[in-house]
């Protein structure tokens, strides 16, 4: 998809993108809840009935259970999948800021000098030129644990000093639904995402805003 030059141009690509996240994560949702309701419903069946012995019970309820958890791991994979995406629509949205940033400045007389740190992360340099040396705590977070969590979910390992810092991320941030553990990290719930979701789109309005200052 082009990325256009105008501040209402690009903001309404970002608004469509969001609206495919939006959609996406609430079609998975609910499609978790009905297969998790539908399966519940049949094991509390199969464990309130009298008339089937332990032994019979447990043989029933054995295979719904083991569908019940592969629904479960599933989601968690797809979560995953949108996790970093996410953070794909963050780095993209940035560039896009950039970009047009660098287009004002031409038709100006202050011109944009825009250099990289190469310890820093992409987005984090894009960050810098907008906000020169100011960035906003919000943002940094999700330069920070947000993009810590999003690199374990592609390269699967985590330090022992990352897995601190998005325990303490998660214990303050209990509406993304985060779930941290050496065993592994996770979003165990798709309001997490839609919740981070909403941060981002707010954030990369922020920073477009700044440009127009």
């Amino acid at each position: 998809m082009a990325i256009a030059k105008g501040r209402s141009d690009i903001k309404c690509e970002r608004d469509f993108v969001k609206q495919g996240f939006d959609e996406q994560i609430g079609i998975l949702k609910n499609d978790q809840l009905q297969q998790e309701r539908r399966l519940k419903s049949q094991l509390d069946n199969i464990h309130s009935d009298s008339t089937i012995d332990n032994d019979e019970k447990f043989s029933i309820e054995k295979p719904l259970v083991e569908e019940l958890q592969n629904i479960q791991e599933r989601h968690l994979r797809i979560r995953r999948t949108i996790m970093i995406g996410l953070y794909a629509f963050w780095e993209l949205s940035l560039k896009a800021i950039i970009d047009l940033k660098c287009t004002k400045s031409s038709n100006s007389e202050k011109q944009i000098n825009v250099t990289k740190d190469k310890k820093k992360s992409i987005a984090w340099n894009y960050l810098n030129v907008i906000y020169e040396d100011n960035i906003p705590l919000i943002a940094l977070d999700i330069d920070g644990p947000i993009r810590v969590l999003r690199n374990h979910m592609v390269h699967g390992k985590l330090p022992k000093e990352q897995l601190e810092q998005l325990n303490s991320f998660s214990t303050n941030h209990p509406e993304l639904y985060l779930r941290i553990s050496i065993e592994g990290c996770n979003f165990y719930s798709y309001d997490g995402l839609l919740n981070l979701l909403n941060i981002i789109s707010h954030e990369l309005n922020n920073a477009e805003s700044v440009i127009y200052k």
